[in-house]
């Protein structure tokens, strides 16, 4: 049975935890968490101590923050450190579609054939993610959002809770969208941050920041 440890040992953690210890497939040998002190094995600067330790061991990152998840991930990749992917088994994703490294598939969620899901991605509970969707890394998908087919999210992206986007739409990079928004049309640009119905950019690119903060 494979080693893993848990990135993140907050809500996002726990989650995990449940489906790792739910599969049966790994054997979880705790968390490690920079802002943790307690209940944890250390930071990420310690991880080549516990490979000392414990021997060789897989990852996954459970923090839900795009830009944070990021950070951490190339850190890892610097390291030869392999990370899985955290897949519901009552999720139906289609044999064609095609997952990178370290991705969340939430309880409920389909995914259609033709589908990209690019690394990092967190794809959280009773999503439908369309037939030949590109889902760019580091995005974050919250529960019941609904893609239509074609549709291609730009890197680090939030697509907030049942929030809709119609066929053949296009988001930039950095896109936020508000909670049950409806998205009609592309955005191409970077940085925006969209709502309502349907949906229109609210924030200039400069306090998109603030949103991911």
């Amino acid at each position: 049975m494979k080693k893993l440890v848990i990135i993140g040992h907050g809500d996002q953690g726990e989650i995990v935890k449940y489906l790792v210890m739910k599969s049966k497939k790994y054997h979880l040998l705790g968390f490690i968490d920079d802002e943790k002190k307690t209940d944890c094995l250390g930071r990420i600067t310690d991880i080549p101590l516990l490979i000392n330790k414990a021997g060789n061991f897989t990852v996954f990152i459970a923090i839900a923050n795009n830009l944070v998840r990021s950070k951490i991930y190339l850190k890892l990749k610097k390291m030869d450190i392999n990370c899985i992917n955290i897949i519901h088994p009552c999720s139906i994703i289609e044999e064609n579609v095609v997952l990178g490294n370290n991705v969340f598939i939430g309880a409920n969620t389909i995914i259609n054939i033709n589908s990209k899901i690019d690394d990092g991605v967190y794809i959280n509970t009773g999503c439908i993610i369309e037939h030949d969707n590109s889902i760019g890394s580091f995005s974050h998908l919250a529960p019941r959002v609904v893609t239509g087919g074609g549709v291609k999210i730009g890197d680090n992206s939030f697509i907030g809770l049942g929030s809709c986007l119609r066929n053949h739409i296009n988001l930039g990079k950095n896109t936020f969208v508000a909670m049950g928004s409806i998205v009609t049309h592309s955005y191409l640009q970077d940085n925006l941050a969209l709502r309502g119905n349907p949906a229109k950019i609210f924030h200039s690119k400069k306090e998109i920041r603030n949103i991911y903060q």
